[in-house]
């Protein structure tokens, strides 16, 4: 018997109860089977969001915020929010979040060389001055958009900040958005103005100090932190690998690509109260290492580097940069971040023990992956992910991008350490 239907002849609080009580036993039942089928079951739950268009969005939409405010079971109105945040950002991604994001000027922000977030300079975190309202000061992240001067790129701009800023499951990964930078006619360049964890943007003291930002509420990103860092232990690893795959993921359902997965656009921000703003010393920080945040929206990987050295990009796109992106692209460059977790090395410091290879780095990497030292350090569930992402390498297509993900990160979530 795979299906039962009901017909309900009359309302009441009875019949009430009896829907409460088929819930509640449907939930019941969902809990049966084997630990990856599970898995598989409550991480698919989003792989066909991206087939939804117009009224269907609206209709799933309206009949998941229901069920969000009418479950009993606090678990199951979580999961019924989340997916009414998901089917709204669909609906954002294909059709455009309404309005237009809120535009800052230079002089709203100080900002200074000693906040910089990575040594290119694409982001930086800055003091934002009187927002939302005058003597109210927090901390943002900006991200500087490349190539804001090309026609058309504004608009493209704007919609990503709105998008950024509608309502997103934690599962996601990103921060959200305040609006956008225009600094075109100082700078020429536009940015993403992003809102970091709120122990980071507010508690600011008063009066503000002549540096206006610690430095104990700077970010460290992946690779800084692989660089800097003997290690992590191999669960706060599997735990960081695990969020990652399910962020990209929930990205691929809604028909999302990120276009620059990197390790330098991983960010981690500090724990737990910020202190004394008086002291500028960094190694004081203890990061969450359980909350990485995906950044880098602006900075679609073709436009600030040479892709023939850019060893986390599809061969097919370091061979002709002007293809059109394709989903299967985010999943390569992250099967290349995934093998940095397990080894707690740079793909860089591989790819340059092997000399010549930097026009081979596909073949090195792959050769990488297969190495039996990786199932040793990490275990065969881990190290036949990452395989599977970086033999995407030889692919230019793959059907559903969302269900490779759920089978990742099915896969990942039997991890254990």
């Amino acid at each position: 018997m795979r299906r039962i239907q009901f017909s309900l002849v009359s309302g009441g609080k009875g019949v009430d109860e009896l829907i409460a009580r088929f819930r509640e036993f449907n939930e019941v039942l969902w809990g049966y089977g084997q630990p990856l089928e599970l898995a598989r079951l409550n991480k698919g739950i989003y792989d066909n969001l991206n087939q939804l268009t117009g009224d269907q969005l609206n209709k799933f939409l309206a009949a998941y915020t229901r069920e969000s405010e009418t479950s009993r079971d606090s678990v199951s109105a979580g999961n019924y929010r989340s997916l009414a945040k998901m089917v709204n950002l669909r609906a954002h991604a294909i059709q455009g979040a309404p309005g237009r994001p809120h535009v800052f000027g230079a002089s709203s922000f100080h900002r200074t060389d000693n906040y910089r977030v990575d040594s290119r300079g694409t982001s930086t975190m800055a003091l934002l001055y009187d927002y939302p309202k005058k003597g109210d000061h927090g901390v943002a992240l900006i991200e500087w958009a490349q190539n804001a001067q090309i026609s058309g790129k504004r608009r493209e701009i704007e919609k990503l900040a709105l998008l950024l800023n509608a309502p997103k499951p934690d599962e996601m990964s990103m921060l959200d958005s305040y609006g956008i930078l225009d600094d075109l006619q100082r700078t020429n360049r536009l940015g993403f103005v992003l809102k970091p964890p709120i122990n980071i943007r507010t508690n600011l003291p008063q009066p503000l100090p002549p540096g206006a930002i610690s430095e104990r509420r700077m970010p460290i990103n992946l690779r800084q932190l692989i660089k800097t860092r003997d290690g992590l232990d191999l669960g706060v690893r599997f735990d960081i690998a695990k969020k990652l795959v399910d962020a990209v993921h929930m990205m691929h359902a809604v028909d999302w690509a990120h276009k620059n997965i990197r390790p330098n656009n991983i960010l981690f921000f500090p724990l737990g109260s910020i202190g004394d703003e008086s002291s500028t010393q960094a190694a004081h920080r203890v990061f969450d290492l359980s909350s990485p945040f995906i950044a880098g929206y602006g900075n679609d990987a073709a436009s600030g580097i040479n892709l023939k050295l850019d060893y986390y990009e599809h061969p097919a796109r370091r061979n002709d940069p002007q293809i059109a992106y394709r989903r299967l692209y985010d999943l390569y460059s992250l099967g290349c971040v995934l093998p940095e977790l397990a080894l707690w090395t740079t793909i860089e410091e591989q790819i340059e023990h092997d000399p010549g290879s930097r026009e081979a780095s596909y073949k090195v990497i792959r050769a990488l992956s297969l190495k039996p030292t990786l199932d040793r350090m990490v275990g065969k569930i881990f190290a036949d992910v990452i395989r599977d992402c970086i033999a995407l390498g030889e692919k230019s297509s793959l059907d559903n991008p969302a269900k490779f993900g759920t089978d990742m990160a099915s896969r990942l979530a039997q991890c254990v350490a």
